[in-house]
């Protein structure tokens, strides 16, 4: 395990967050095996509970799709570290480009305070039957130590599209 723990994992351990509608939806890790665990998702209703693990450091998920387990998040990630998920759905090839851009001391999430906060970017590309498609779109992940991901936003033609803020959490 990374030095700060920016994705605890332990059976029951639950996430709720309030999306910029005022939807809630909660992550919970359901099984835990060794370094592999489920997550489930309540707002995906009706889709396949994720498989992620802790390997040397790096968080993993077959959340893209196709089995595969992919890197999602650096957890001893260092401003400047950058890595690409790439996945094929339908006639989409797609990339993520994430990347760390600070280590910020604190940050305030609904009236919470977080401290020891990785902030990481992810901007996309997608091509369409060889045929690029512009993505013009910023997603930011804000994950506390100890805690795990507490904010996530994507900006679009400035402005905030959608907003994930943690309203509750439980540690096991």
């Amino acid at each position: 395990m990374a030095n700060k723990n920016y994705f605890p994992v332990a059976k029951g351990n639950s996430w709720t967050y309030k999306m910029k509608d005022g939807q809630t939806y909660t992550n919970l890790i359901t099984e835990v095996n060794g370094n592999e665990f489920v997550a489930t998702n309540d707002f995906a209703k009706g889709i396949k509970s994720s498989t992620s693990k802790i390997e040397n450091d790096w968080l993993m998920s077959d959340v893209y799709g196709g089995g595969k387990m992919q890197q999602i998040l650096k957890l001893d990630g260092q401003p400047g570290d950058t890595w690409e998920v790439s996945f094929h759905a339908h006639d989409l090839d797609s990339a993520t480009i994430y990347t760390v851009k600070e280590i910020r001391a604190f940050i305030t999430v609904e009236e919470e305070d977080y401290e020891n906060i990785l902030i990481v970017e992810a901007t996309n590309t997608t091509t369409i039957r060889g045929k690029f498609i512009k993505m013009d779109h910023v997603t930011t992940y804000y994950y506390a130590a100890d805690v795990g991901l507490i904010l996530s936003t994507l900006f679009k033609d400035g402005e905030i599209r959608f907003r994930d803020a943690l309203i509750s959490y439980t540690l096991h």
